[in-house]
């Protein structure tokens, strides 16, 4: 893939570069109007990949090599205020554990594609009431041994090791980005799309426990049992987000501070999954929950509305003002800047498809229309509305970040 020359004629500081870009993010989260509207890159780890003419096996495993070319991203794409570093499965973490929740590229799969979700039942039906009871007891004795196989089988010593390598190598792993974010917002003066992620009770329910298939039929059969297995998910759902930022030691400089943003892929939230006398049942009530105890304990959320939520929209309304930046896939953007751009910052969403596929003259056109209707009196983000895909065209990012950074200035 050819690079982009992204000399931009720029004379400030990297402290000087992160501050601004952090007062811009900050200010478009609070639903007022900053310099200009934000721009966030979440490069997808494809994109990545073959932007450095490697696979995607090699970033999954070559932590050094996937930072360098993300390095070169920064540089290519100044007008960028957060970056997203591709998030993707760690390969010597999977290893460790010897996991069986996915398929890695390289062996399954092509090493030229991202990894696979294998979606299976993991949670018998007659074991709700041993999961909502304890959930920590039930994803020791009988979750870990059914994603963890190889090892958890051959008895509780090999399952205790394995345990002890999946944590030095997360910790291995979180302590290299931990590091690299540092470096970046030190020398690039770039933040992070988000700094760690979680998920809504229902899809943690429904994606590695149930399966959707099971959690389905159980919306039928068993409704009482998914609301109190939700409902025992709240306090883990919150407790994965927060728990790298107790970790982290506070920077004490004079560099303005972003509020961490917590990434949440929303997976079965909207319509074909469920209808909404469903949602109003299953789904909305904990995430809701999940997103109220994490800005109660000062954190930014970033619900992904993956697929369509227009039919969902309204019930954004219900969340903290100001607190949340709701990522639009493929719902009507516009018609949420009407329904809930008064409550929630909007993020997104130049299709995927014009990206790939467009001219820089039409996605100017439709960041035009972006930035003059959902952009109006603020709170708005622009960016993919499935991030950056692995096939996005480069004179297409570069019209979509040049054309907004020039276009996308608020005159005051």
């Amino acid at each position: 893939m050819q690079e982009v020359d992204g000399n931009l004629a720029v004379k400030k500081s990297p402290k000087e570069l992160y501050n601004e870009r952090v007062e811009r993010i900050t200010t478009a989260t609070s639903l007022k109007t900053p310099d200009r509207v934000p721009i966030v890159l979440g490069f997808n780890i494809s994109f990545i990949a073959r932007y450095g003419g490697v696979t995607v096996q090699e970033l999954m495993y070559n932590y050094e090599k996937r930072a360098e070319i993300i390095e070169r991203l920064m540089k290519a794409f100044p007008e960028a205020d957060a970056i997203g570093s591709g998030g993707t499965l760690s390969g010597p973490v999977s290893d460790a554990l010897g996991q069986g929740l996915y398929e890695i590229p390289g062996r399954e799969l092509s090493p030229d594609v991202s990894f696979q979700f294998i979606e299976r039942c993991n949670m018998k039906s007659e074991e709700y009431d041993m999961f909502t009871e304890n959930p920590t007891e039930f994803l020791i004795t009988k979750y870990f041994p059914r994603i963890f196989r190889e090892e958890w089988n051959k008895g509780l010593t090999r399952a205790k090791i394995a345990m002890m390598k999946g944590i030095f190598a997360h910790n291995d792993h979180r302590a290299f980005w931990g590091n690299k974010r540092k470096k970046w917002e030190s020398e690039f003066g770039m933040p992070m799309a988000r700094s760690s992620m979680t998920k809504a009770p229902f899809d943690v329910l429904s994606d590695t426990l149930r399966g959707m298939r099971e959690s389905s039929i159980d919306m039928y059969k068993r409704p009482e049992k998914i609301i109190k297995a939700c409902e025992a998910l709240v306090p883990y759902c919150v407790m994965y987000a927060e728990l790298p930022h107790t970790l982290r030691i506070k920077d004490e400089s004079t560099r303005k501070e972003m509020k961490p943003q917590i990434g949440m892929p929303l997976h079965r939230g909207c319509v074909p999954f469920m209808s909404l006398k469903q949602f109003e049942t299953f789904y909305w009530p904990t995430l809701k929950e999940v997103i109220c105890r994490l800005v109660a304990d000062g954190f930014i959320c970033r619900p992904f509305a993956e697929g369509d939520w227009t039919m969902n929209m309204k019930y954004w309304r219900e969340v903290p003002k100001g607190k949340v930046i709701l990522k639009i896939d493929l719902a009507d953007i516009f018609k949420a800047k009407e329904l809930v751009g008064d409550t929630v910052c909007l993020q997104g969403n130049v299709p995927a498809t014009l990206l790939q596929f467009g001219t820089p003259k039409q996605v100017e056109k439709y960041c035009k229309k972006l930035i003059d209707v959902v952009g109006e009196g603020g709170g708005f983000i622009m960016d993919g509305a499935v991030g950056i895909p692995g096939g996005a065209k480069i004179e297409n990012i570069v019209a979509m970040t040049k054309f907004t950074a020039k276009y996308g200035v608020y005159r005051r």
